[in-house]
This record gives C-alpha cells, sequence and structure tokens, in this order.
C-alpha cells in the first residue's frame, strides 16, 4: 500500500509540473503585451520597456521559465500588476469559496445520486426507473452555464426566494451571529452548489444504478440471498462492490466540477478561482493565470489522489500491493 500511495503522490506530481509548463509556455507564446494592459495603450516605449524589466519579461523565454519554477518550488507565486498585491493573497481570498463550493456540490451530487440509483436497481424497469432516469439524463445534457441562467432566471424573478449572487448579505453579514453568518452562507451558496451538483447528480446515479445491476447476480449475492439475509441486507452487501465505479467517478469528477465553476462563479458573482482567473486572462495577468492553473491542478490530482486511496479502502487487493 505504501509503494502504491507513493508512486501516486509521484504522478500527482509531475502532472502539476507538466501543467505549470504548458500553462507558462502557451502565456508567453500567446500574441500581445501584458504591459499595454498593465500601464495603458497610450504609454510611452520607454515606461513599457521599464514595465517589461521589472516583470521579467525582457528576459528570454528559457531564463524566463527557469526563474519561475525557482519561484515556484519556493512557493513563491509572484506580484499581481492588476490587483497590486502578492498573488498569494488573491488566492488566499478566493480559493476558500471555490473549496467551500466544490465540496458542497460533491457532497450533494454524490450522496443524491448514490441514493437516485440505489432507488433505480431496487426498482430496475418500472415507471419510477424510467422517468427518472429520462429526466437526470436530460439535465445532465445542458450547458452549465445556460442551467446556471435558467436557475437564475428563476430564482430572482419568478421565484424570487433565494440569493443569486455574492457569498453574503452585506448589509448584515457583520452583525449576524456566527450561527447567523454561517446559515447566511450557506443560503447563497445554495444556486451555485446546485447548479454544479445537478450537473453530475445525473452520472453517479447511472453509474451507481448500473454497478448494482452488475453485481446483483454475483455468487455471493446469491449466497446472501440463499442464507435468509433481507433485501436491506443484501443491498447494503453488495453496495460495496459497487461503489468502486463511483469512486472512480470522483475522480473523474474533479476537472468536470473545475470547469463548470468557471462559468458558475462569473453568473452567480462567487469570487473564487474561476472569476479570479477569468478576471486575470482579460487582464493579460501573467502571475495570476499560472498560479491559478497551477493551484487548480493540483486540486485535481488531489481529487484523483484521494479517489486512489477510497478505492484502495473499498478494494483489499489494492491494499495488498
Amino acid at each position: 500500500m505504501g509503494r502504491y500511495l507513493a508512486g501516486r503522490v509521484a504522478q500527482a506530481l509531475v502532472t502539476v509540473a507538466l501543467v505549470a509548463t504548458v500553462t507558462f509556455v502557451l502565456l508567453h507564446l500567446a500574441p500581445g503585451d501584458p504591459c499595454l494592459d498593465i500601464e495603458g495603450r497610450g504609454v510611452s516605449a520607454e515606461l513599457r520597456e521599464r514595465c517589461r524589466v521589472a516583470y521579467g519579461l525582457d528576459r528570454p523565454l528559457p531564463e524566463q521559465y527557469v526563474r519561475y519554477l525557482a519561484a515556484l518550488a519556493r512557493g513563491d507565486l509572484g506580484w499581481s500588476p492588476s490587483l497590486q498585491e502578492p498573488v498569494r493573497s488573491a488566492l488566499a481570498r478566493a480559493l476558500p469559496n471555490t473549496l467551500l463550493l466544490m465540496g458542497a456540490a460533491l457532497a450533494l451530487a454524490f450522496g443524491a445520486g448514490i441514493a437516485m440509483g440505489v432507488a433505480q436497481a431496487r426498482r430496475a424497469g418500472s415507471l419510477l426507473d424510467r422517468v427518472s432516469g429520462s429526466l437526470s439524463m436530460a439535465v445532465h445534457a445542458l450547458p452549465d452555464f445556460w442551467l446556471a441562467t435558467i436557475l437564475l432566471l428563476v430564482f430572482a424573478y419568478w421565484i424570487p426566494i433565494l440569493p443569486v449572487t455574492g457569498t453574503s448579505d452585506d448589509l448584515v453579514y457583520e452583525s449576524l451571529s456566527p450561527l447567523g453568518k454561517v446559515a447566511d452562507r450557506l443560503y447563497h451558496m445554495v444556486l451555485p452548489a446546485l447548479t454544479l451538483a445537478l450537473l453530475l447528480f445525473a452520472a453517479v446515479a447511472r453509474h451507481q444504478r448500473a454497478a448494482l445491476l452488475e453485481v446483483a447476480h454475483e455468487d455471493y449475492v446469491r449466497t446472501a440471498r440463499a442464507k435468509g439475509l433481507g433485501e436491506r441486507g443484501v443491498l447494503r452487501h453488495a453496495l460495496r462492490n459497487a461503489l468502486l465505479p463511483v469512486i472512480t467517478l470522483f475522480g473523474l469528477a474533479m476537472p468536470a466540477l473545475v470547469g463548470g465553476a468557471v462559468f458558475v462563479e462569473r453568473i452567480f458573482n462567487w469570487p473564487g478561482m474561476g472569476q479570479l482567473a477569468v478576471t486575470a486572462v482579460t487582464r493579460r495577468d501573467y502571475w495570476v493565470v499560472t498560479a491559478c492553473v497551477v493551484v487548480v491542478s493540483a486540486m485535481v490530482a488531489a481529487g484523483n489522489l484521494l479517489a486512489d486511496l477510497l478505492h484502495a479502502a473499498a478494494d483489499p487487493r489494492l491494499r495488498d500491493r
């Protein structure tokens, strides 16, 4: 198990390093000059050159890359010219909001998806199975930005019962009790988290349904029934092996959630990593963009590593490696 874990950690580190390298090269090969967006279009050539020297953009690309890797290894993410603060400070504000949103979406999607998959498998072929399967797949096929816009329209204009922007109510948040602040944050998180969860919910439900139907004819399930175990007991017995494909899906869900968070955070004005990255791209802020991509790739790698650990916990054969 130790060797298996060390190998997966090494793979995650290599993945993050490759993503950082590709991002650095693509940004620096893209047309345009970030100093034009930093100083303004009407600046003199002398001021632009001073800007390039100040941010090391006048050096050869290989030297910039070596300096970038050295700074990244020290944990130095650089200075953001568009925000006029260290990139680390900007990430420290945005990252907790994204982690909170993605954590809530994962909990909702996998909790509801597993429950729906179990219910469909127990009544396979019934009206409930067919209707719920069709509805969930219809939601899963919707583009994330379209679903977010529809939910915003419904709950902002038609049924105005939920807040649609921000992470809290700026007018009363500071005067609330600690419990009230938590409730206010959760209240504002309902729509963006629900949007991300709905996009993943259908895939989880279908994988869980298919996995349960597949193991329903295994020998150990028939043996459990032959011993007189009730249907609930048989279901709990089968669910452990049927969870393995869903655990694999957990690792695959991280990139999808990260991609969806870019649009969802923008639409609901949620100050997370997605919104920070989009703003940095429009301002050609190399340092914030590269830092966001590196952090997001680390999050995806960590999610896949966690899925591997959960898979090993559920499958004894992996623990013996």
